[in-house]
């Protein structure tokens, strides 16, 4: 029988000359194939302009994907993610588990950082160690409880998820995830003062994940602070023009994970929705003042700040006059991570 895509449906779509169905897994698999072809294409018709930052993801990206293309899978990088003593010493870990890809590093200090991490997905896949920190956050000398997200899950069109289905085939879910961040936190880190760190498309999760956890702070580096289909600004912009002419390939796919995910509960894919349930937690959240790619999601935000339970902090940088804005992160670690920390008490 031949498939019938009726463009009235809302999970049909036409992106890319082609119509695909949100709800088929093949036709989401081919899309998601599609999706990364369109930004190699990009990049190789405009390498020669790229600045040098571009220019260095543009090698790595096309190296990454011919590796895989003669691999047949992503096998091939597995060895480089394994956590390797050259980084951090086996014996400063009170946790360390490599099938579920959570680390806890005990380093003496009175903080304890719950750092989300993922290594899987469109940008800087599979190229360092689980374990290999930023220098910036190697120079807090907190403990961390790394979490990163498994990056050989498969579908790529499913993962990663943002933490919402999970990390790992051992936490396959958002609240076997929470459980398993609660024990160790409870083991290790009871008298310590505890803080989730997350920024750009963990943004929403980390806020989600900080309360359940029933945490007091969340330093949040701005991102998608919301999955959910009916508020997402990717989402919006797409119901309204219906064209991703302005939408870039991570755009689309958050667009993809928004329509499957929205069924679920909107604790986990819309948490600044649920503050009110976790009134003792406390946000401080850094934004880039010249930040376009993220733009309607700040709009976002402004709903909900109010300068108690919810801290907006503009931040002026950017790398260059071209830059989009969005890329703050190592910034705002090195100049307001620091001072922050030694608020808390």
């Amino acid at each position: 029988m031949i498939k019938n895509y009726d463009p009235s449906k809302d999970n049909i779509i036409r992106w890319h000359n082609q119509v695909w169905d949100l709800n088929d897994d093949l036709d989401m698999y081919w899309l998601h194939e599609a999706i990364m072809f369109k930004r190699y294409k990009n990049m190789k018709d405009t390498s020669s302009k790229l600045d040098l930052r571009d220019r260095t993801y543009f090698t790595k990206f096309r190296k990454l994907f011919y590796q895989k293309a003669n691999y047949g899978s992503w096998e091939f990088a597995r060895d480089r993610i394994v956590v390797k003593e050259q980084h951090i010493p086996f014996n400063e870990y009170r946790y360390r588990d490599p099938d579920d890809n959570i680390l806890y590093w005990e380093r003496g200090s009175k903080y304890t950082m719950v750092y989300l991490v993922s290594f899987a997905g469109h940008e800087g896949r599979l190229t360092i160690s689980a374990d290999c920190l930023p220098e910036t956050i190697w120079k807090t000398k907190c403990n961390v409880l790394i979490v990163n997200e498994d990056p050989f899950r498969m579908p790529e069109y499913e993962y990663p998820s943002c933490f919402i289905l999970g990390n790992s085939k051992i936490n396959p879910t958002w609240d076997k995830l929470i459980a398993k961040l609660k024990a160790i936190l409870d083991e290790f880190s009871k008298d310590k003062i505890v803080f989730l760190f997350a920024d750009s498309k963990h943004a929403g999760s980390g806020i989600g994940m900080a309360g359940h956890l029933g945490l007091q702070y969340a330093f949040i580096i701005h991102g998608q602070n919301t999955y959910d289909w009916d508020n997402s600004p990717w989402v919006q912009h797409w119901l309204k023009k219906k064209s991703i002419d302005n939408l870039g390939e991570v755009q689309q796919m958050a667009i993809v994970k928004s329509w499957r995910n929205r069924k679920r509960d909107t604790l986990i894919t819309d948490p600044l929705q649920h503050l009110s349930e976790w009134p003792d937690l406390k946000i401080d959240y850094y934004y880039g003042a010249y930040d376009i790619e993220y733009e309607g999601f700040a709009d976002y935000l402004a709903e909900f700040v109010d300068g108690n339970q919810v801290t907006a902090h503009q931040v002026d940088f950017r790398f260059s006059p071209h830059d989009n804005g969005h890329f703050i992160r190592t910034f705002v670690e090195r100049e307001f991570l620091p001072v922050y920390m030694s608020k808390l008490t």
